[in-house]
Protein backbone atom coordinates (compact mmCIF):
# COMPACT_ATOMS: atom_id res chain seq x y z
CA UNK A 1 0.00 0.00 0.00
CA UNK A 2 2.10 2.87 -1.32
CA UNK A 3 -0.56 5.57 -0.92
CA UNK A 4 -0.36 7.17 2.52
CA UNK A 5 -2.61 10.19 2.87
CA UNK A 6 -1.36 12.88 5.22
CA UNK A 7 -3.05 13.29 8.59
CA UNK A 8 -2.55 16.95 9.49
CA UNK A 9 -2.19 18.34 12.99
CA UNK A 10 -4.94 20.59 14.33
CA UNK A 11 -3.85 24.17 13.53
CA UNK A 12 -3.74 26.83 16.20
CA UNK A 13 -6.30 29.57 15.80
CA UNK A 14 -4.81 32.88 14.71
CA UNK A 15 -6.83 36.04 15.12
CA UNK A 16 -7.32 38.23 12.06
CA UNK A 17 -5.16 41.39 11.85
CA UNK A 18 -6.85 44.72 12.43
CA UNK A 19 -5.42 46.07 9.18
CA UNK A 20 -5.53 43.62 6.31
CA UNK A 21 -2.56 43.31 3.96
CA UNK A 22 -4.98 42.09 1.28
CA UNK A 23 -6.85 45.37 0.83
CA UNK A 24 -5.94 47.40 -2.22
CA UNK A 25 -7.40 50.91 -2.42
CA UNK A 26 -7.45 50.84 -6.20
CA UNK A 27 -9.42 47.60 -6.36
CA UNK A 28 -13.09 47.86 -7.26
CA UNK A 29 -16.03 45.65 -6.41
CA UNK A 30 -17.72 44.81 -9.68
CA UNK A 31 -19.07 41.85 -11.59
CA UNK A 32 -16.26 39.58 -12.76
CA UNK A 33 -13.64 40.74 -10.24
CA UNK A 34 -11.78 38.04 -8.35
CA UNK A 35 -10.10 38.13 -4.92
CA UNK A 36 -7.35 36.03 -3.39
CA UNK A 37 -9.43 34.98 -0.39
CA UNK A 38 -12.63 35.65 1.53
CA UNK A 39 -11.00 38.24 3.79
CA UNK A 40 -9.96 40.38 0.81
CA UNK A 41 -13.47 40.24 -0.66
CA UNK A 42 -15.11 41.01 2.69
CA UNK A 43 -12.89 44.02 3.34
CA UNK A 44 -13.29 45.38 -0.20
CA UNK A 45 -17.08 45.24 0.04
CA UNK A 46 -17.09 46.91 3.45
CA UNK A 47 -14.74 49.69 2.32
CA UNK A 48 -16.85 50.31 -0.77
CA UNK A 49 -19.94 50.56 1.45
CA UNK A 50 -18.15 53.12 3.67
CA UNK A 51 -16.90 55.18 0.72
CA UNK A 52 -20.29 55.32 -1.03
CA UNK A 53 -22.39 55.58 2.12
CA UNK A 54 -24.73 52.59 1.97
CA UNK A 55 -25.43 49.47 3.97
CA UNK A 56 -25.35 45.93 2.66
CA UNK A 57 -26.77 42.59 3.77
CA UNK A 58 -24.53 39.53 3.45
CA UNK A 59 -26.15 36.13 2.98
CA UNK A 60 -24.74 33.26 5.05
CA UNK A 61 -21.62 31.82 3.43
CA UNK A 62 -19.77 28.60 4.05
CA UNK A 63 -16.30 27.82 2.55
CA UNK A 64 -17.15 24.11 2.40
CA UNK A 65 -20.35 24.55 0.46
CA UNK A 66 -20.75 25.41 -3.18
CA UNK A 67 -23.89 27.54 -3.64
CA UNK A 68 -23.29 28.38 -7.30
CA UNK A 69 -26.31 27.25 -9.29
CA UNK A 70 -26.54 26.18 -12.92
CA UNK A 71 -28.13 29.46 -13.98
CA UNK A 72 -25.38 31.43 -12.23
CA UNK A 73 -22.75 29.48 -14.15
CA UNK A 74 -24.59 30.10 -17.42
CA UNK A 75 -24.61 33.85 -16.74
CA UNK A 76 -20.93 33.89 -15.71
CA UNK A 77 -19.83 32.03 -18.86
CA UNK A 78 -21.89 34.36 -21.02
CA UNK A 79 -20.54 37.46 -19.28
CA UNK A 80 -16.89 36.43 -19.32
CA UNK A 81 -16.57 34.43 -22.55
CA UNK A 82 -19.63 35.55 -24.57
CA UNK A 83 -20.67 31.90 -24.96
CA UNK A 84 -24.16 30.50 -24.43
CA UNK A 85 -24.23 27.09 -22.72
CA UNK A 86 -27.18 24.96 -21.72
CA UNK A 87 -28.27 24.36 -18.15
CA UNK A 88 -27.15 20.71 -18.47
CA UNK A 89 -23.70 21.80 -19.62
CA UNK A 90 -23.35 24.18 -16.68
CA UNK A 91 -24.51 21.49 -14.25
CA UNK A 92 -22.06 18.92 -15.64
CA UNK A 93 -19.29 21.49 -15.50
CA UNK A 94 -20.03 22.23 -11.88
CA UNK A 95 -20.05 18.50 -11.02
CA UNK A 96 -16.76 18.00 -12.83
CA UNK A 97 -15.18 20.93 -11.00
CA UNK A 98 -16.33 19.67 -7.62
CA UNK A 99 -14.99 16.23 -8.44
CA UNK A 100 -11.59 17.71 -9.26
CA UNK A 101 -11.54 19.51 -5.91
CA UNK A 102 -13.02 16.83 -3.62
CA UNK A 103 -12.37 13.62 -5.53
CA UNK A 104 -15.02 11.23 -6.77
CA UNK A 105 -17.17 9.06 -4.55
CA UNK A 106 -15.90 5.95 -6.34
CA UNK A 107 -12.24 6.82 -5.75
CA UNK A 108 -13.01 7.70 -2.14
CA UNK A 109 -14.27 4.17 -1.44
CA UNK A 110 -11.17 2.77 -3.17
CA UNK A 111 -8.97 4.82 -0.83
CA UNK A 112 -10.72 3.67 2.35
CA UNK A 113 -8.33 0.75 3.12
CA UNK A 114 -5.31 3.07 2.83
CA UNK A 115 -7.01 5.74 4.91
CA UNK A 116 -7.94 3.29 7.68
CA UNK A 117 -4.46 1.78 7.63
CA UNK A 118 -2.88 5.18 8.20
CA UNK A 119 -5.41 6.14 10.86
CA UNK A 120 -4.33 3.14 12.92
CA UNK A 121 -0.65 3.90 12.32
CA UNK A 122 -0.95 7.55 13.35
CA UNK A 123 -3.44 7.18 16.24
CA UNK A 124 -2.58 4.60 18.87
CA UNK A 125 -5.43 2.28 19.79
CA UNK A 126 -7.63 3.31 16.86
CA UNK A 127 -9.88 0.50 15.57
CA UNK A 128 -11.04 0.42 11.94
CA UNK A 129 -12.94 -2.30 10.09
CA UNK A 130 -14.19 -2.53 6.51
CA UNK A 131 -16.69 -5.23 5.58
CA UNK A 132 -17.02 -6.32 1.96
CA UNK A 133 -19.26 -8.89 0.29
CA UNK A 134 -18.18 -12.02 -1.57
CA UNK A 135 -17.55 -9.94 -4.72
CA UNK A 136 -15.29 -7.51 -2.89
CA UNK A 137 -17.86 -4.70 -2.90
CA UNK A 138 -17.97 -2.35 0.07
CA UNK A 139 -20.71 -3.01 2.62
CA UNK A 140 -19.85 -1.41 5.96
CA UNK A 141 -17.28 0.76 7.75
CA UNK A 142 -16.43 1.14 11.44
CA UNK A 143 -14.00 3.68 12.92
CA UNK A 144 -13.30 4.43 16.59
CA UNK A 145 -10.34 6.64 17.44
CA UNK A 146 -8.00 5.42 20.14
CA UNK A 147 -8.26 8.63 22.15
CA UNK A 148 -12.06 8.37 22.13
CA UNK A 149 -12.00 4.72 23.26
CA UNK A 150 -9.60 5.44 26.13
CA UNK A 151 -11.56 8.50 27.21
CA UNK A 152 -14.84 6.60 27.21
CA UNK A 153 -13.38 3.69 29.19
CA UNK A 154 -11.69 5.82 31.87
CA UNK A 155 -13.28 9.27 31.99
CA UNK A 156 -16.87 9.33 30.70
CA UNK A 157 -20.16 8.23 32.12
CA UNK A 158 -20.93 4.59 31.44
CA UNK A 159 -23.56 5.20 28.77
CA UNK A 160 -23.62 5.32 25.00
CA UNK A 161 -26.17 7.20 22.89
CA UNK A 162 -26.56 5.79 19.39
CA UNK A 163 -28.43 7.00 16.32
CA UNK A 164 -28.10 7.41 12.55
CA UNK A 165 -28.07 10.06 9.85
CA UNK A 166 -28.59 9.65 6.13
CA UNK A 167 -25.84 10.22 3.57
CA UNK A 168 -26.59 12.39 0.54
CA UNK A 169 -23.59 11.60 -1.69
CA UNK A 170 -23.72 9.56 -4.88
CA UNK A 171 -24.03 6.15 -3.21
CA UNK A 172 -26.32 7.30 -0.36
CA UNK A 173 -26.25 5.02 2.69
CA UNK A 174 -26.49 5.49 6.44
CA UNK A 175 -24.11 7.10 8.93
CA UNK A 176 -24.04 5.25 12.28
CA UNK A 177 -22.85 7.22 15.32
CA UNK A 178 -22.22 6.45 19.00
CA UNK A 179 -21.45 9.25 21.46
CA UNK A 180 -20.59 9.41 25.14
CA UNK A 181 -21.17 12.16 27.71
CA UNK A 182 -18.76 13.57 30.27
CA UNK A 183 -19.50 15.00 33.70
CA UNK A 184 -20.14 18.45 32.21
CA UNK A 185 -22.75 17.09 29.78
CA UNK A 186 -20.34 17.60 26.88
CA UNK A 187 -20.46 15.24 23.91
CA UNK A 188 -17.67 12.99 22.65
CA UNK A 189 -17.96 11.00 19.44
CA UNK A 190 -16.84 7.48 20.40
CA UNK A 191 -17.42 5.62 17.13
CA UNK A 192 -18.98 6.12 13.72
CA UNK A 193 -19.56 4.09 10.62
CA UNK A 194 -21.24 3.77 7.26
CA UNK A 195 -23.55 1.07 5.96
CA UNK A 196 -26.22 0.48 3.33
CA UNK A 197 -29.16 1.11 5.62
CA UNK A 198 -30.50 0.92 9.16
CA UNK A 199 -31.14 -2.82 9.04
CA UNK A 200 -30.48 -5.69 11.44
CA UNK A 201 -27.32 -7.21 9.85
CA UNK A 202 -25.67 -3.79 9.62
CA UNK A 203 -26.29 -2.91 13.26
CA UNK A 204 -25.25 -6.41 14.38
CA UNK A 205 -21.90 -6.21 12.60
CA UNK A 206 -21.23 -2.62 13.68
CA UNK A 207 -22.11 -3.31 17.32
CA UNK A 208 -19.92 -6.43 17.33
CA UNK A 209 -16.91 -4.28 16.40
CA UNK A 210 -17.89 -1.70 19.01
CA UNK A 211 -17.88 -4.49 21.58
CA UNK A 212 -14.27 -5.29 20.62
CA UNK A 213 -13.40 -1.71 21.56
CA UNK A 214 -15.24 -1.19 24.85
CA UNK A 215 -16.32 -4.67 25.99
CA UNK A 216 -19.60 -5.59 27.67
CA UNK A 217 -20.55 -4.63 31.21
CA UNK A 218 -23.63 -4.73 33.46
CA UNK A 219 -22.88 -1.06 34.23
CA UNK A 220 -23.15 -0.02 30.57
CA UNK A 221 -26.32 1.76 29.48
CA UNK A 222 -27.47 2.28 25.87
CA UNK A 223 -29.88 5.03 24.85
CA UNK A 224 -31.45 5.09 21.39
CA UNK A 225 -34.73 5.46 19.56
CA UNK A 226 -37.04 2.45 19.32
CA UNK A 227 -35.68 1.01 16.10
CA UNK A 228 -35.99 -2.77 16.30
CA UNK A 229 -32.60 -3.36 14.62
CA UNK A 230 -30.79 -1.43 17.36
CA UNK A 231 -32.61 -3.30 20.12
CA UNK A 232 -31.73 -6.64 18.50
CA UNK A 233 -28.06 -5.68 18.07
CA UNK A 234 -27.72 -4.57 21.70
CA UNK A 235 -29.37 -7.76 23.00
CA UNK A 236 -27.10 -9.95 20.88
CA UNK A 237 -23.79 -8.14 21.25
CA UNK A 238 -24.15 -6.54 24.70
CA UNK A 239 -26.21 -9.01 26.73
CA UNK A 240 -24.87 -7.63 30.02
CA UNK A 241 -25.69 -4.00 29.21
CA UNK A 242 -28.99 -2.24 29.84
CA UNK A 243 -30.79 -0.88 26.77
CA UNK A 244 -33.28 1.89 27.49
CA UNK A 245 -35.17 2.51 24.25
CA UNK A 246 -37.11 5.76 24.24
CA UNK A 247 -40.74 5.81 23.13
CA UNK A 248 -41.86 9.22 21.95
CA UNK A 249 -45.37 8.40 20.73
CA UNK A 250 -48.67 9.13 22.41
CA UNK A 251 -49.62 8.09 25.92
CA UNK A 252 -51.58 4.96 24.97
CA UNK A 253 -48.51 3.59 23.17
CA UNK A 254 -46.37 4.32 26.22
CA UNK A 255 -48.74 2.28 28.31
CA UNK A 256 -48.37 -0.66 25.93
CA UNK A 257 -44.57 -0.47 25.88
CA UNK A 258 -42.26 -2.13 28.38
CA UNK A 259 -41.81 0.46 31.19
CA UNK A 260 -38.15 -0.53 31.50
CA UNK A 261 -37.58 1.03 28.13
CA UNK A 262 -38.88 4.51 28.85
CA UNK A 263 -39.42 5.01 32.59
CA UNK A 264 -36.64 6.38 34.79
CA UNK A 265 -38.26 4.61 37.71
CA UNK A 266 -37.77 1.25 35.96
CA UNK A 267 -34.26 1.97 34.67
CA UNK A 268 -31.84 -0.27 36.56
CA UNK A 269 -28.84 2.01 35.99
CA UNK A 270 -28.08 5.71 36.34
CA UNK A 271 -29.08 7.48 33.13
CA UNK A 272 -28.09 11.04 34.17
CA UNK A 273 -31.43 12.41 32.93
CA UNK A 274 -30.66 11.55 29.30
CA UNK A 275 -34.01 10.60 27.79
CA UNK A 276 -33.39 10.95 24.04
CA UNK A 277 -30.71 10.48 21.38
CA UNK A 278 -30.45 14.25 20.80
CA UNK A 279 -26.72 14.22 21.60
CA UNK A 280 -26.10 12.22 18.44
CA UNK A 281 -28.26 14.65 16.48
CA UNK A 282 -25.97 17.44 17.69
CA UNK A 283 -22.99 15.60 16.22
CA UNK A 284 -24.95 14.92 13.04
CA UNK A 285 -25.59 18.65 12.72
CA UNK A 286 -21.81 19.17 12.52
CA UNK A 287 -21.56 16.80 9.54
CA UNK A 288 -24.70 17.78 7.62
CA UNK A 289 -22.78 19.30 4.70
CA UNK A 290 -20.03 16.70 4.56
CA UNK A 291 -22.54 13.86 4.46
CA UNK A 292 -23.12 14.98 0.87
CA UNK A 293 -19.43 14.53 0.00
CA UNK A 294 -17.19 11.48 -0.66
CA UNK A 295 -16.81 9.07 2.24
CA UNK A 296 -13.21 9.97 3.14
CA UNK A 297 -14.16 13.63 3.44
CA UNK A 298 -16.81 12.57 5.98
CA UNK A 299 -14.30 10.41 7.85
CA UNK A 300 -11.83 13.31 7.94
CA UNK A 301 -14.58 15.51 9.38
CA UNK A 302 -14.94 13.19 12.36
CA UNK A 303 -11.17 12.90 12.78
CA UNK A 304 -10.67 16.66 12.69
CA UNK A 305 -13.62 17.25 15.01
CA UNK A 306 -12.41 14.78 17.65
CA UNK A 307 -8.80 15.96 17.39
CA UNK A 308 -9.90 19.58 17.75
CA UNK A 309 -11.97 18.73 20.87
CA UNK A 310 -9.05 16.96 22.56
CA UNK A 311 -6.61 19.69 21.59
CA UNK A 312 -8.79 22.47 23.05
CA UNK A 313 -9.44 20.56 26.27
CA UNK A 314 -5.74 19.79 26.73
CA UNK A 315 -5.01 23.48 26.19
CA UNK A 316 -7.58 24.44 28.86
CA UNK A 317 -5.98 22.01 31.32
CA UNK A 318 -2.53 23.47 30.66
CA UNK A 319 -3.85 27.00 31.23
CA UNK A 320 -5.56 26.03 34.50
CA UNK A 321 -2.34 24.42 35.80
Amino acid sequence: MSFKPDIPETPLYKSKPIVSKHYNKVSEVSVGNTFNNMEALDLAVRMKALEEGYQFLSNKTDPNRCVLKGKDIQQDILSQYKINISYQQSWRGKEYGLQQIRGSSYESFEMLPYYCHNLERKNQGTVTRIKIDEKGVFEMLFIAFGASIRTFMHCLRSLLIIDIAHLKAQYKGTNLVAVGMDGNNQILSVAFGICKGEIGPCWLWWMSVLKECIGDSPNLLFISDRHAAIALAVRNEFPLAFHDDVQLDAYHKLCQADPQRWSKAHCLLVRYNYMTSNSVKSVNACTVLNRKLPVIVLAETYRAMVQDWFFKRRELVDISL
